[in-house]
């Protein structure tokens, strides 16, 4: 350990100076033996057991730097240069489309969606090359003492750009005058990030508000829907998964979901509300079933699909024939389960077709709300249809 130790106190001396080749050398030299087996006494045992947990985090941090010192630093300057003028040009090439490509839209009178951010941003909040920053507009002060209050939803799924637009609309820059974006969002929400969404600018925020920095933190914890059970294993999902290290927030009794809704009888905790898994686990024998029920098991999701179906299906018909009691709020009072007492949530990317053919077969009746009926809803296609209208007034079935 005094080895270990001193070579780590000569990164640290090292790092302090501008030599990286001697950086990069040092590095590289660094070496750590194995660590002691054997019997050792049982006073010992847990403070080597300390000692070992911190050399293996500093021994992790010095091997994750030497994954970026594949080479030498001599060889690593001459690769860094020679990829220097490849990437200058690919960057020249980008800024030249990136020109062509908005005077092609200039010529057909056409923008995207992107463009019209960046067009706001650019009224808003001119660059200034002097400042070297962006200064907010006659418009954007017009704005800013016109509206009194900017109500944000969905925060956490905001992007870099968006957030400035909202900073120079509303009075999050101003001095002189109180603060008026108010800002809603949940980040555990955060599912568009293959959009660009940064939830680290909802994160950034709520820590600054919680330190009293820049604005206030309503937290909104307690849940009115969902019965006690239900948020506890939540809460048992996400204390588990969100860290700063992964899920970039620390999940504690802060960020934790209060039951709201204390009406729910019986009241909790009653083992009969307790979360229940169905587990379905492929074997030759579920094979062997699956195929006594006339399904191909070459169909892969819909196979997949049909399994779950027939797990799902089975589970509720043994409970409403064993009669199994629930409480009826309006009753007051408990009673038999029937059909119409449960709800089956699917994801839309997969046809619900073989789970509607399964219940068929069990003689479950099944009502379903799909896309397909969303958008046949009458509301929807007169909104379709006048979409429609305004990209070509010329067409008569939208009529």
């Amino acid at each position: 350990l005094e080895a270990e130790r001193s070579q780590v106190q000569n990164l640290q001396t090292v790092l302090t100076g501008q030599d990286l080749a001697q950086v990069f050398a040092l590095f590289q030299q660094v070496s750590f033996d194995r660590w002691p087996s054997g019997k050792k006494a049982e006073e010992d045992k847990e403070l080597l057991e300390q000692v070992k947990a911190l050399r293996d985090q500093a021994k992790e941090q010095i091997e994750r730097v030497l994954q970026l010192m594949v080479l030498d630093y001599d060889t690593t300057v001459y690769v860094e240069e020679q990829a220097g003028a490849s990437i200058q040009d690919l960057a020249h090439l980008t800024l030249e489309f990136r020109q062509a490509l908005w005077q092609a839209k200039v010529e057909q009178n056409c923008i995207d969606y992107n463009d019209l951010e960046h067009l706001t941003l650019d009224i808003l909040a001119p660059y200034d090359a002097d400042l070297g920053q962006r200064q907010p507009s006659e418009a954007a002060l017009y704005y800013q003492d016109l509206f009194r209050e900017v109500l944000v939803d969905e925060y956490q799924d905001i992007n870099d750009i968006q957030a400035t637009i909202l900073s120079f609309l509303s009075r999050e820059r101003r001095q002189d005058l109180s603060g008026n974006l108010f800002m809603v969002g949940d980040v555990k929400q955060s599912i568009y990030g293959f959009r660009m969404a940064e939830p680290s600018l909802f994160l950034a925020k709520y820590q600054a508000y919680q330190e009293g920095k820049g604005g206030h933190l309503i937290v909104l914890d307690a849940n009115y829907r969902s019965r006690d059970e239900i948020l506890q294993f939540t809460n048992f999902v996400f204390q588990r998964l969100m860290d700063p290290g992964f899920g970039e927030m620390q999940y504690g009794a802060m960020e934790s979901l209060k039951t709201g809704n204390h009406s729910f009888l019986p009241a909790p905790p009653d083992p009969e509300f307790d979360i229940e898994f169905l587990l379905y686990e492929s074997s030759a024998a579920d094979e062997g079933e699956l195929e006594d029920q006339d399904l191909d098991l070459d169909q892969g999701v819909e196979t997949s699909l049909e399994a779950e179906a027939w797990l799902i299906g089975r589970d509720i018909q043994a409970r409403v024939q064993a009669g199994w009691q629930i409480y009826d709020k309006e009753l007051g009072q408990q009673r038999p389960v029937t059909y119409q007492d449960f709800v089956i949530l699917s994801s839309t990317r997969h046809p619900f077709q073989p789970v509607k053919q399964v219940f068929e077969q069990l003689g479950i009746p099944l009502l379903s709300q799909n896309v397909e009926n969303y958008f046949q809803r009458q509301e929807i296609r007169l909104m379709l249809a006048l979409l429609k209208l305004i990209d070509n007034p010329h067409q008569d079935i939208p009529l």
